[in-house]
Order: structure tokens, then C-alpha cells, then sequence
């Protein structure tokens, strides 16, 4: 089968840059591109280092109180306040910070020091260390390799394709100060799918909480950023710890500092919110953290503390993704139609015909088709398949990249490709029957001599240009797209 792609290489391996943007293959089996010298895992020598580093983070910050914990979680607070009010924020601020309060809170901070500008210059001192250690990170992903060149030096290689998993990222407003402007391409799509529902009293909650897909989204991209933060953040759950969850958000007093509250009186209010006691104890539990887990509170003697914004975006976090409402995937397939809509649009605006303004099938028991775009003038039926895809936390690493955005039997470009050369096969042995169905929409075209091409249509951009002879493209690019 045909395959082309500006990200893979005709071997089937993936591509890598250099800083010039040279491409590279890693198969040194490949004659395609550049040879490479000398292929280095250095993954053990960088933790090494990295374990060293840390350990001098953790001497240095035995130097203060606990008050430490309490400026972090501040500063945390604070960002997703951000988050919350914008609808963006700067992810590297909040994962740094996520990572200190993970590595700090099992420590025993018995210092004295806890004036403010000695925590900034603490927090400014640590930065460097979490850039080494999020590389790291990128080197057990696959998404970073060392590879001495033929020049003899040892470079990093980048995946080809992060910049574009990066871009989703961005699209959900996690920025970076280089980027934080070209954000939200599809804001208002998304948005148009839910509508803005105000809150009432005795209303259906899944309705009002639905508003918040995005967020939803945007908080299980950030702390699944890489496998590192997926596991300081995974922990079980269940629907109670999400009301539990939201019952300290409402009755918190103010976002601008952290608030308080006795585990007595917290035990009394999860008790009157008819909590066994199994649930109470696992609520403790889910939001103070275990080993190796990130606690969304802070224990305080006989008193919690904890961020308003925090628990709200943690709540939603798992709310998302709760078995029982399944949220996100609800938002999804709603943002999913009206993304139809938009490419439906689009090629209207190339000049073609589209006659039905929903998914239709040209007999009952046929295939069904997203949509149909004729060109008189090209004499050429456009048979389009829309994807409204976000690539899932666990394929931004190029370990998992191919089996999940390629091979996927749902999901993947090679799949959606074949069924759509089946649905432009389907069209071609039946013009007649479809030049029926656009009859009966007031459209008389004779179609014997029109040529059927199908495309599929991506969110963002694909791996694949072309394959099995259907060829692809991203919304942002269907507009200039050659059929």
C-alpha cells in the first residue's frame, strides 16, 4: 500500500531533526537519510545525574519550615486560577511546581527558615534541574535521542513530529510563553457544542458541569504530560471523591489564599454527605496522597489545607473521566458534529455542492458517510470523512505514537484511510443511486463521467499525507488543500 508521509520515512521509521532541521532515520539499515555514527542511550547516566541534583534540592530545602509546602501550594494555586479565568496558562510553571510539591511532600521540612524572597530564590535555583529532568523524561519517551553525527559531535535529535503533538497542547491553551498567542483555533467550535448553561438550584448538574469540557480536557493533558506526572497524579476514584472534592471548593472561603479546615469538620461534613466510613477513609486518603503521589491537600497537624482553584480542576479532572458520566467523551462527540459542520463549510466555500447537511447512507444496510461534495466544474465527488481527534496523553512519546495514531483499529490514520477507499469504492459501482439521494434534494447533476476521490479530514495535522490511496489533511489546511 501506498504511504507518504513528511514524518516517516520510506523505511516506516520515524524521522528526526537535528537543530538545523536535518532529517534523520535511526534504523542504520536505512539509506534514505543521513547516517548516523553512533547511537548513544545515556537514559541511565542522565537519571544518575538527575538523582544526584535531587538529592541536593532536598538538602537545601530542609533548610525551611513547612512553610515551604504552603508557598508552593500557593504559587499553584494561583497559576490555576489563571487556568480558570483565562482558559489558559503557562504549563511549565505549573509542572515545575507540581514536581517540587511531589519530591517536598514526603520530606521532613523542620527548618526555620520561611521568609518569601529565600522561597523564590529556592524556586528559581530548582528550575534548571526540572529542565534536566523533564529531557529526561523525553529521553525515555523516544521523543529525544543522542546520536553522535558525521561531524562527530553528540546532538539531540527531536522527533519530527513533536512539534505537531505539541500544537494540541497548545490549542487547549497550555502555553508557552512563545506560543501563548496562537492558542484556542478551536475555541469557539468547542464551545458551540456545549453552549453556556448558568447554574439554578435543583438543576441537572451533569448539564451545568458539562460547560467545562475544555478545562476537562486541558487539566488531563497537563498531568499526563509525560509518564512521570501521570503517575504522581493516577489514584483511585470514585464518584464520591469527586463530590467530596467539590463540597471543600464551595464551602472554601477565598481563592486568593489557602484556606482551612479541622479533619474533624471535614469528617463531619463527608459524614452528612452520607459517606461510609470505608468512603471517608478512602476520600482522606485520595486527596492527601500516597507514595509517590502528588497530595492535592496538605496535612497540617489536626487541619487540612488546600487551594480552591486546585480542588475545582482536580474535581473536573476526574470528573471527565468518571465511568458514570463520561463527560469528556460526550463534549467530544458533540464538538465532533459541529466540526462536520465546519468542513462541510469550508468546501463550500471551494465552490463545490453539498448536498446533505448530515451523515446519510446510500442504501439501509450500506456504509455511512460523513459527507458528499461535488464539483461540477472538476467533475470530481469529494467522499469526506471528518476526525475530530485529539491524540490521547499516552501516544505524545514516540514509543506509543505509531500503535496508537497509526495502527489503531478504531482510531488509526491507516484504518480511517482503508475505509475510506471502501466508501469511495462503494460511490463509484453506485453513481446512479447516489445521483437519486441528491434528487431528492433538489440537486440535478448527470455524475456517469465524475471522478470519486476520498480524503479524510484531521483536527490536527496527520503522520500520514497519503495511504492506501487516500489522501489527508488538518482543518487548518483544507482551505489551500489541492483535490
Amino acid at each position: 500500500m501506498t504511504l507518504n508521509s513528511d514524518y516517516i520515512c520510506n523505511c516506516g521509521k520515524f524521522l528526526y531533526v537535528d537543530g538545523k532541521d536535518s532529517e534523520y532515520c535511526l534504523d542504520r539499515d536505512c539509506k534514505n537519510h543521513k547516517d548516523l555514527s553512533l547511537l548513544r542511550d545515556r537514559t541511565e547516566e542522565a537519571e544518575k545525574a538527575f538523582n544526584q541534583k535531587m538529592a541536593k534540592i532536598k538538602i537545601k530545602a530542609s533548610l525551611f519550615s513547612r512553610n515551604l509546602l504552603n508557598f508552593l501550594f500557593t504559587r499553584q494555586d494561583l497559576l490555576l486560577s489563571g487556568l480558570l479565568i483565562e482558559g489558559k496558562m503557562q504549563i511549565e510553571d505549573y509542572l515545575y511546581i507540581s514536581f517540587l510539591i511531589n519530591l517536598l511532600s514526603g520530606s521532613n521540612l523542620t527548618g526555620r527558615e520561611s521568609r518569601i524572597d529565600k522561597m523564590d530564590k529556592f524556586l528559581e535555583e530548582g528550575h534548571e534541574i526540572y529542565l534536566a529532568y523533564m529531557f529526561f523524561q523525553d529521553m525515555l519517551e523516544k521523543n529525544y535521542v543522542l546520536a553522535e553525527t558525521s561531524s562527530k559531535k553528540m546532538n539531540p535529535l527531536r522527533l519530527k513530529y513533536l512539534e505537531e503533538m505539541n500544537r494540541q497542547k497548545l490549542e487547549y491553551g497550555l502555553v508557552t510563553e512563545k506560543t501563548k498567542d496562537d492558542a484556542f483555533f478551536y475555541e469557539d467550535l468547542n464551545f458551540r457544542s456545549l453552549g453556556n448553561i448558568e447554574f439554578e438550584l435543583g438543576m441537572d448538574l451533569e448539564k451545568y458541569f458539562q460547560r467545562f469540557f475544555q478545562l476537562m480536557i486541558q487539566i488531563g493533558l497537563l498531568t499526563k504530560t509525560n509518564y512521570y506526572i501521570s503517575k504522581i497524579y493516577n489514584r483511585e476514584f470514585s464518584k464520591y471523591s469527586i463530590c467530596g472534592l467539590l463540597s471543600l471548593f464551595f464551602s472554601a472561603k477565598t481563592f486568593n489564599s489557602l484556606n482551612r479546615i479541622s479533619k474533624k469538620e471535614l469528617r463531619l461534613v463527608l459524614e452528612k454527605m452520607d459517606f461510609s466510613e470505608e468512603e471517608v477513609k478512602k476520600f482522606f486518603k485520595f486527596l492527601l496522597g500516597g507514595s509517590n503521589q502528588i497530595p492535592f491537600a496538605l496535612e497540617d497537624g489536626d487541619d487540612i489545607v488546600y487551594g480552591k482553584s486546585n480542588l475545582f480542576i482536580i474535581a473536573l479532572k476526574f470528573m471527565g473521566v468518571l465511568p458514570e458520566l463520561s463527560m469528556i467523551v460526550k463534549g467530544k462527540i458533540s464538538a465532533g458534529l459541529v466540526f462536520e459542520e465546519k468542513v462541510r463549510a469550508v468546501l463550500k466555500k471551494k465552490g463545490y455542492i453539498v448536498p446533505f447537511k448530515n451523515g446519510f447512507k446510500l442504501f439501509k444496510e450500506s456504509l455511512e458517510y460523513d459527507l458528499i461534495a461535488i464539483s461540477i466544474a472538476d467533475k470530481k465527488i469529494v467522499v469526506g470523512e471528518s476526525k475530530y481527534h485529539d491524540l490521547p496523553p499516552s501516544g505524545f512519546s514516540a514509543k506509543n505514537l505509531a500503535k496508537i495514531k497509526l495502527e489503531d483499529p478504531n482510531s488509526g490514520e491507516k484504518g480511517i484511510c482503508s475505509r475510506q477507499k471502501e466508501r469511495g469504492r462503494e460511490i463509484s459501482n453506485n453513481l446512479k443511486r447516489l445521483q437519486e439521494k441528491c434528487k431528492e434534494k433538489g440537486i440535478n447533476i448527470e455524475l456517469k463521467e465524475f471522478e470519486v476521490v476520498p480524503i479524510a479530514v484531521f483536527k490536527f495535522t496527520p503522520l500520514l499525507k497519503e495511504y492506501d490511496c487516500v489522501r489527508t489533511t488538518s482543518f487548518k489546511k483544507l482551505e489551500n488543500f489541492e483535490i
